[in-house]
């Protein structure tokens, strides 16, 4: 399956992901020749749609998220929630009459608004957890990668329009007893490693409602889902 196409900034070459191998890959077809490779031998990690490659202004290297580093895939994937098809028990004979039973654990009344972990019982934190990427700068020619994130709950990210920063929302928690998602907003210095803190406990939906200004010195997002007041934040 080959999916998220995404045009180099001059039409040359178009990055994907694609499974053909048996591992999601980072590929590029180029143009001239009409042929695919993959690029380097690095397993992506991408959850929503709109997690595709973001390309350099020169169309030498792609941000993308991978695997971290000294763990596997088996390992993430056993964090992630169970297909539904997946039996919760032993299989029983059609018609014959069963119990299931499901726990829940007590209502929180901590004011403090981040989640805390309460162990691997907790589902919502071992999805957070199985999730969790690094963030890279991959040449689209060597394959080498540069890891500017390691090993972190990376949802949204961008490239300044300069090129000098890359910006990421990461999911941290959620307001207790309720939907309403929280993340942090961080800035990463590329050629130092830097990382700034732009914003904390945001209140996004999805994790996507940010973008740089056109002169990169400027971050904004929007507010949004069932605690928030939707309010414009730069």
């Amino acid at each position: 399956i080959d999916t998220e196409p995404v045009f180099a900034p001059d039409g040359s070459r178009v990055a994907f992901y694609s499974d053909a191998g048996g591992e999601a890959g980072l590929w590029v077809w180029e143009r001239e020749s009409g042929t695919a490779r993959r690029v380097g031998d690095h397993v992506v990690r991408p959850f929503f749609g709109f997690e595709g490659v973001r390309w350099t202004a020169d169309g030498s290297r792609v941000l993308v998220k991978l695997l971290p580093e000294d763990t596997t895939l088996a390992e993430r994937n056993a964090m992630l929630p169970a297909s539904s098809a997946e039996p919760d028990g032993a299989p029983r004979a059609e018609g014959e009459p069963s119990v299931t039973v499901r726990r829940s654990r007590a209502a929180r009344t901590s004011a403090d608004a981040r989640e805390e972990p309460v162990g691997a019982d907790n589902v919502i934190e071992r999805r957070r957890r199985g999730m969790y990427t690094d963030l890279a700068l991959v040449d689209v020619d060597s394959g080498a990668a540069v890891r500017l994130v390691h090993d972190a709950p990376v949802r949204d990210y961008e490239l300044s329009p300069d090129g000098a920063w890359v910006a990421y929302s990461g999911e941290v928690g959620m307001v207790p007893d309720s939907q309403q998602v929280l993340f942090d907003l961080t800035l990463v210095e590329i050629t130092t490693g830097r990382t700034v803190p732009v914003a904390r406990d945001a209140r996004l939906r999805y994790g996507i409602e940010w973008s740089f200004s056109p002169d990169g010195r400027w971050l904004a997002y929007t507010d949004s889902g069932q605690m928030a007041p939707g309010q414009y934040v730069l």
